[in-house]
């Protein structure tokens, strides 16, 4: 048993001693002065600022977690020591000098992302916007060296605790935004591809196109491939169910091909939403989305990931978790790979606008093909030492390796000829 030693018990300090309780494996319980036992038959962590009679290990105390409002404030970061702290102390009588409990909160409530940014052309916050990226730390799980550090510190102080073993795991997402490119669709939308295709000299495109439609050889059906690549692990496909070009392309969204891919998959393989580009704001348009693919599928849709990574806080983790969503894997970079929330395990999302946690589990995700080849404009070799380097990193902290890949994503003509081999890469168990 752990005890939070705290001013007051707040909606913060229980959510962070809930987390910890996750994370260290072992029971932790946020109490106020009054409540604190007598004895000292457990681990007592002492976040008040005040000395204590008990064996104990003091925390700096910051006042985040005291608090109920959103403004901004003052993270105070080092980079002084073995790791970059936030809410430092310039105390040095602390058994552990920051506040590693806001800390942790800070980054976990995506407390940042409430305050005023700039947003991308999509409405994003980027990962430019993040205080990580101005200390090189986007790829850096920064939550997990703060708890690796705590570990270290509790069991010096006590060494017969012992913690929760936890295991690497991998975890692939597919994102289906467009299950074929050219062979669903009209004669008249492929002639005008071809068409193009043949003006403008693209040889390899308008050579794809003519194997689509006379030979039902689609460069995005690559179902059975994903199928046999993703065999040992157990991998979330996300589907968009909505057509509004030009950022919604499931043209075949109505037809009843497309509904028998949805049935087949989701008759072996966890399946979730895609909310379109605009839902992000709009809940009636999520929920006409789940329904729809709620008919389909004859399944319950409790799993999301917004399209285009359209994610405003806290909007749209409100509208999902009033919709009957409890778990969601939009938490990540599009022009970064790396821990937006300083962290590789999943958690519960806190809303900082009710001051409350919620049962939304949140799935961080690191790297997405997009990502690599666009963004950061990587070859093939590039990226997979870039994944090697994250997997590395996860692998050291326990975490999962949870990342984006595209049923599109082999399309020669599209240019992503060899990058199966990076997909390969992310399934490398060692």
């Amino acid at each position: 048993m752990i005890f939070l030693y705290c001013p007051q018990v707040s909606n913060r300090s229980l959510y962070v001693a809930a987390y910890l309780e996750r994370s260290l494996g072992l029971q932790v319980r946020a109490v106020s002065p009054s409540s604190l036992p007598l004895s000292d038959p457990c681990i007592i962590l002492n976040h008040t600022g005040a000395p204590l009679q008990l064996k104990h290990i003091s925390i700096f105390q910051s006042g985040l977690l005291q608090r109920s409002d959103i403004s901004a404030v003052d993270i105070k970061v080092k980079l002084t020591g073995e790791f970059p702290t936030l809410f430092s102390s310039e105390c040095g009588s602390y058994d552990i000098h920051f506040d590693l409990l806001a800390a942790v909160f800070y980054c976990l409530s995506r407390y940042e992302e409430y305050l005023p940014f700039i947003p991308d052309d999509h409405g994003r916050f980027c990962s430019n916007q993040s205080w990580a990226s101005e200390y090189d730390l986007i790829e850096t799980p920064i939550v997990e060296i703060w708890m690796y550090h705590l570990k270290k510190v509790i069991a010096k102080e006590y060494p017969h605790v012992q913690f929760k073993k936890q295991e690497f795991e991998i975890r692939p997402t597919v994102d289906i935004d467009t299950a074929w490119a050219y062979s669903r669709r009209s004669i008249g939308a492929n002639l005008g591809r071809l068409t193009k295709g043949l003006l403008t000299f693209d040889l390899m495109r308008s050579l794809t196109i003519m194997k689509a439609i006379t030979k039902r050889e689609d460069p995005f059906d690559t179902f059975q491939l994903l199928s046999e690549l993703l065999s040992e692990t157990e991998p979330v496909y996300f589907w968009l169910m909505n057509e509004q070009l030009p950022y919604d392309t499931a043209y075949y969204v109505d037809q009843p091909y497309y509904k028998r891919l949805i049935q087949t998959i989701s008759s072996k393989i966890d399946i979730g939403l895609h909310p379109s580009y605009e839902s992000y704001l709009n809940k009636h348009k999520v929920l006409s989305e789940k329904n729809k693919l709620e008919r389909i599928s004859e399944k319950s849709i409790v799993r999301s990931r917004q399209h285009y990574l359209r994610l405003s806080l806290p909007v749209t983790y409100q509208h999902l978790i009033e919709l009957g969503f409890n778990e969601d894997y939009s938490m990540g970079y599009s022009d970064a790979i790396g821990f937006r929330a300083g962290t590789c395990h999943p958690f519960h999302f806190y809303d900082l606008e009710s001051d409350e946690s919620t049962e939304l589990i949140v799935y961080p995700f690191q790297v997405m093909d997009v990502t690599l080849r666009r963004y950061l404009e990587l070859n093939i070799d590039e990226a997979r030492v870039s994944i090697r380097r994250i997997k590395q990193i996860i692998r050291r902290f326990q975490g999962q390796f949870c990342f984006i890949w595209h049923n599109s994503s082999f399309a020669e003509s599209d240019g992503w000829s060899g990058w199966d081999k990076v997909l390969t890469e992310c399934l490398q168990k060692e």
